[in-house]
């Protein structure tokens, strides 16, 4: 894009007059949405490799140099952003597996409670039903009253 040392000037056909009219009237919507977005990443990009040539004819590189190193630059970037995104993917996963392990507990857990508390309530009406036929509880030998601790009479 650069001639004589100038920077050529972009000449864009708008991509919305390039979708084919068989495309549903959102997807075209969409892509006029984020046109703007892409012409201004594109003219950033135009800029910088500008910059990278007047920077190289200063220095005295060639294009292909300066080009190399650019990608260079870019490929190592990657590299540590992908380094990045599979540790954090790793923590992610066993954190996903100690949640699963906990879920997994808690609803034993509620299971088990809720088995206890069915028995409570049975063993409750099954004393209930036998206070007023044993004779040890009617007779006087207990004369302090019988503490609840906290079942329902």
């Amino acid at each position: 894009m650069v001639l004589n040392g100038t920077f050529a000037s972009l000449k864009l056909i708008p991509a919305w007059k390039l979708i084919p009219r068989c495309v549903c009237a959102r997807v075209r919507e969409r892509v006029r949405f984020y046109l703007p977005c892409l012409y201004t990443l594109l003219q950033t990009t135009a800029t910088h490799l500008y910059c990278i040539y007047i920077e190289e004819v200063r220095v005295g590189m060639t294009m292909t140099e300066g080009l190399r190193e650019e990608r260079r630059t870019v490929w190592l970037h990657r590299g540590a952003v992908n380094a990045r995104h599979r540790e954090l993917m790793s923590c992610m996963s066993v954190s996903n597996q100690a949640y699963e392990c906990l879920e997994q507990q808690n609803s034993l857990l509620k299971r088990e409670v809720q088995l206890l508390l069915e028995e409570q309530r049975c063993l409750a009406e099954a004393l209930k039903l036998h206070e007023p036929l044993c004779p040890v509880l009617n007779s006087n030998i207990l004369s302090t009253p019988r503490p609840t601790d906290g079942i329902p009479p």
